[in-house]
């Protein structure tokens, strides 16, 4: 069946309908990534989207239930180039398509991705909606389409606990959409972990004396979450090691006066270079966000410690008097999970 991909500037890419498809508005964004496209169907932070996918071949290692069964889709739709139907993967247990119908999301393949990419970057990101027919109403419903609440939507609703009885260190996370990857890689070194509801107060997060905090990853405007600036505040006070990434890394910043921009483009990718502005050293990143820390008036306590070496835009923080560091990018990947290390021997130094 002939489907229809249609920006808000009212430019349209035809292409062929397939998983569960429906009429669907979006937000819509482009990942460069070359693998991983199971992570980033999954990511909460594309919880509002429909993902571009660059490269041209997706699904050719098919859906590994038995690895991935606690992960479910959080984009809204997927526009393809070109979608494997007979995935080799000897470990799959079924086709991309067939997971994703299971899910009710909506596929576009056979479609002009390159096209696409190049009207967003010059245009910017834009809504958008798959649809088999374009009609005079069509523009009004991308128009009217907005994304509200996506923290909300995106993180637990009630505290969860991950425990295990040779768990050494005690880790809180408060859960703005954290990716599956971070509070695996914890669970991985040896970490107790309390998943938190995004609103927890301050107060409930400290009386369970926790070793370390983190404030996670998750979608969209990060001035969406001026709930919890104060108990942010209230947290990085109480000299605890903390840690923020991606969005948690934006509303820590607003909490203490910064402010942010929204992008053109974005970063969502596998192979973003930030540079540790310290000691020069560049490491290639994922990242998967729309905002930015503006430069502008940056209050002094806030200390730039990582920008990104394509556009010089911030990618961490060191708040001066505080126990707290924050990063733009996805330290839970290869080349910049250091960080995590460091935060746990930190988190460790504490309890000696």
């Amino acid at each position: 069946m002939k489907a229809y991909l249609m920006l808000e500037d009212g430019s349209v890419f035809e292409g062929t309908a397939c998983g569960d498809f429906k009429e669907t508005v979006f937000n819509t964004v482009f990942n460069t990534a070359m693998t991983g496209y199971f992570q980033i169907i999954t990511d909460k932070a594309n919880l509002s989207d429909g993902v571009v996918f660059t490269y041209p071949l997706i699904g050719n290692q098919g859906v590994d239930l038995i690895k991935e069964k606690s992960l479910t889709p959080a984009v809204k739709a997927i526009i393809v180039r070109e979608l494997c139907d007979f995935p080799t993967n000897p470990d799959k247990q079924m086709p991309l398509e067939t997971y994703l119908t299971e899910n009710e999301i909506p596929i576009i393949k056979d479609i002009d991705t390159r096209a696409i990419v190049r009207k967003l970057r010059d245009s910017g990101t834009m809504r958008g909606i798959l649809t088999d027919k374009i009609d005079e109403n069509t523009l009004d419903k991308i128009k009217a389409y907005t994304s509200i609440n996506l923290v909300e939507k995106a993180s637990t609703k009630e505290i969860v606990k991950f425990d295990k009885d040779n768990n050494s260190l005690d880790i809180g996370i408060i859960d703005l959409g954290s990716s599956k990857a971070i509070v695996d890689t914890f669970i991985s070194a040896n970490c107790k972990i309390t998943l938190y509801p995004f609103n927890t107060k301050a107060d409930e997060i400290l009386n369970s004396h926790h070793d370390g905090i983190i404030i996670s990853d998750g979608p969209g405007d990060p001035n969406d979450c001026k709930e919890i600036f104060e108990d942010i505040k209230t947290l990085a006070k109480s000299n605890i090691p903390m840690i923020a990434i991606s969005l948690g890394h934006l509303v820590t910043a607003l909490s203490f006066g910064a402010q942010v921009e929204k992008m053109k483009l974005g970063h969502r990718g596998a192979n973003f270079p930030v540079k540790n502005i310290n000691n020069s050293r560049t490491y290639i990143s994922s990242q998967n966000h729309g905002y930015i820390i503006s430069e502008k008036n940056l209050p002094e306590t806030l200390q730039v410690s990582y920008i990104n070496a394509n556009d010089k835009t911030i990618e961490g923080i060191v708040y001066s008097g505080l126990n707290l560091k924050t990063y733009q990018f996805l330290p839970e990947a290869s080349d910049t999970k250091f960080i995590i290390d460091e935060f746990l021997a930190l988190v460790g130094g504490q309890n000696d």
